[in-house]
């Protein structure tokens, strides 16, 4: 038989690695976001124009980008920090 869990919430995680590894390490380097980072997020193509461009670098969504430490997802959208 097959049991099944239930989580309370959705859960959106990004982990960095080597894509052929079938075992590893080092998940406490994940990010985490309790909540969709997605609609949120700002394309590549847009971020002169709607981060870029400001001087507290403050997305639309109101949270603020940090150079040295961003994540951009698959589709070409960068997203808060976890």
């Amino acid at each position: 038989s097959i049991y099944l869990h239930s989580y309370p919430s959705i859960r959106f995680i990004s982990a960095l690695g080597d894509p052929t590894a079938s075992s590893g390490s080092g998940a406490e380097s994940w990010g985490l976001w309790r909540d969709d980072p997605g609609p949120r997020g700002v394309y590549l193509r847009d971020y002169d124009r709607r981060i870029g461009s400001k001087t507290d670098l403050v997305a639309p969504a109101g949270w603020k980008f940090d150079p040295s430490d961003w994540w951009v997802e698959e589709h070409g959208l960068i997203m808060s920090t976890p």
